[in-house]
């Protein structure tokens, strides 16, 4: 059995926020479980607000984008699947990504908020990669833009997991 283009971005999603959440509870589980978010409840303009109206303007735009994939496709929803998964979990985890953001009691709504939106992102590159890959496979051009966005965006979003592991070892310090 030969593994397809999808199923490679597939195993990409699964392993993406895998790796956050396990980050997380290793090196960051008694801090975020333990420290409450002393920022809730600041003004509407604050950086939590922002990423709340973020993550859902994100999850309306994965449905604005599945919603024209679906017109596009006309009676060939079928070979679309793949698409309206990706862009289906796009969606969801922004949805989740805001409420996070809007319900947090501890950091770790923060952190998870943050994975959350990054996978959804992920999901909705995903998704377009996959649509032009599908459409027009023998576009060299467009192949390269999606891959070297894909590469892009995991080169700056996993360096994020070195900067909390060194924020939460200097709390850890201090509180020795």
């Amino acid at each position: 059995m030969a593994i397809g283009f999808t199923d490679l971005l597939w195993f990409l999603i699964l392993v993406y926020p895998l790796v956050f959440l396990v980050f997380g509870f290793v090196y960051g589980g008694e801090y975020l479980r333990t420290t409450p978010d002393e920022d809730k409840g600041k003004d509407e303009g604050d950086d939590f607000d922002k990423q709340e109206n973020i993550a859902y303007t994100l999850a309306g735009f994965a449905i604005a984008a599945l919603s024209v994939i679906i017109s596009f496709s006309n009676s060939d929803v079928a070979n679309k699947e793949p698409l309206v998964d990706f862009f289906s979990i796009g969606f969801i985890a922004e949805i989740i990504s805001g409420f996070l953001s809007h319900y947090r009691i501890q950091r770790s709504f923060k952190y998870f908020g943050f994975a959350s939106q990054y996978t959804g992102l992920l999901a909705i590159i995903s998704g377009f990669f996959a649509f032009f890959y599908q459409s027009d496979s023998n576009s060299p051009s467009l192949f390269l833009i999606y891959f070297v966005g894909i590469l892009s965006f995991l080169l700056l979003t996993l360096p994020e997991l070195y900067l909390y592991r060194k924020y939460w070892k200097a709390l850890q310090d201090a509180a020795k």
